[in-house]
């Protein structure tokens, strides 16, 4: 039997090792950069709910700006089975049952309100479909100071606009996370 030279040996175990190390670690680095899992992580963080994992996000859109300053848009597929109580979607949690009250509707929908006017909205075109939502869930954390520029209403009035709005649609199974930073 021919013995083989120990460079030869070496670079084998080099390319063996190699090889082993990369089957291993490119599943866990496909899972750590999986941006379908990073946005549902980012969901359940944030307003501290658990997204079944058999979801998956249909809609994403982030379009950062200086000092943080954008929107994150996701919209997650939910599978039929998925339960609202089990995913923390009740009032403890901060839910409440639709509709939304009406300055928060001027606020991201737009049109005219008893004591605002705010046309546009501020919610882009791709939360707004969420407008003919009439049952589910909605969940809203403003995330401004409490700056208020007069007496009319306090989301409207705002020196910027920094807030979470979650609308869960149990006819759908979809669930609409929207951030908004001014």
């Amino acid at each position: 039997m021919r013995r083989r030279s120990p460079v030869l040996t070496a670079v084998l175990i080099v390319l063996g090792t190699a090889l082993i190390g990369l089957a291993v670690l490119y599943p866990l680095i496909f899972y750590a950069f999986d941006p379908q899992a990073q946005e549902i992580s980012q969901i359940e963080n944030t307003l501290k709910v658990a997204i079944p994992r058999k979801s998956s996000v249909t809609e994403y859109s982030d379009s950062t700006g200086w000092f943080g300053d954008g929107e994150v848009d996701l919209e997650v597929a939910l599978p039929a089975d998925a339960d609202k109580e089990e995913m923390g979607i009740t009032n403890k949690n901060g839910w409440l049952p639709l509709p939304i009250p009406e300055d928060l509707a001027l606020l991201i929908y737009g049109g005219n309100g008893a004591n605002a006017i705010h046309y546009g909205g501020i919610g882009d075109d791709w939360i707004k479909k969420t407008k003919d939502v009439s049952i589910g869930y909605y969940f809203f954390l403003n995330r401004n100071e409490q700056d208020i520029r007069s007496k009319t209403s306090p989301l409207q009035n705002q020196y910027s606009h920094d807030f979470i709005f979650a609308l869960y649609d149990p006819i759908k199974h979809i669930f609409y996370f929207y951030k908004y930073d001014s």
